[in-house]
This record gives structure tokens, C-alpha cells and sequence, in this order.
């Protein structure tokens, strides 16, 4: 995430957040900042990827925005998870993508 353009595609999502929910600066900058680690984690972790921590570009995770912004895990307690992305989470929730 330490490549040119990373801090641009961050940018970008806290200022399409905060454009959405300005009564919720936090909140809009906390989830700006999930979407795109997770964006990244999607990248990297995909089964058919090529790429890894070393190679992630910014606009490798961009491709993936459309995926986080319908993205939802759901332990088996019920709960969503919020920390990131589970490691055994990407397969399951690739064949979930947009069913929730």
C-alpha cells in the first residue's frame, strides 16, 4: 500500500464517504479506510492472483471497490466481522458476492 497512487485511492473514498454521510465524519473516515485495506486483502488474497504484498498496485485494488462495497462475512456466531479479512473468508465469500 506504500506505492504511488495508494494514498490517492484513499483520498478518493473518504471524500466520496464524507460526500455521502457528512453528519459522520468519523464514521465516513473509518469506513473509507476498512474499504480499502480490504480492497487490497481481495487483491492479494484472491485464488487467481498474481499479485502480493510486494507487488499490489493502487489501481489492482481498485478493480476490487465494486466487490468491497458489497462485501459481508457473517461468523458463525451471527455477527459481522469488522476487523479485516478473515484468512479462510475470500473463497466463501466469493460465491456469496452480492447474495446479502
Amino acid at each position: 500500500m506504500a506505492k504511488g497512487g495508494s494514498g490517492d485511492l484513499l483520498t478518493g473514498l473518504i471524500a466520496g464517504m464524507l460526500g455521502q454521510y457528512p453528519e459522520n465524519v468519523a464514521q465516513a473516515v473509518e469506513a473509507a479506510v476498512y474499504m480499502h485495506g480490504l480492497a487490497a486483502d481481495m487483491t492479494v488474497r484472491s485464488p487467481d492472483s498474481a499479485y502480493d504484498e510486494h507487488t499490489l498496485l493502487a489501481t489492482d485494488s481498485l478493480r476490487q471497490l465494486g466487490r468491497v462495497f458489497r462485501f459481508r462475512v457473517r461468523g458463525a456466531n451471527g455477527y459481522v466481522w469488522l476487523q479485516g479479512l478473515p484468512a479462510d473468508a475470500l473463497p466463501a465469500a466469493a460465491t456469496r458476492e452480492g447474495s446479502e
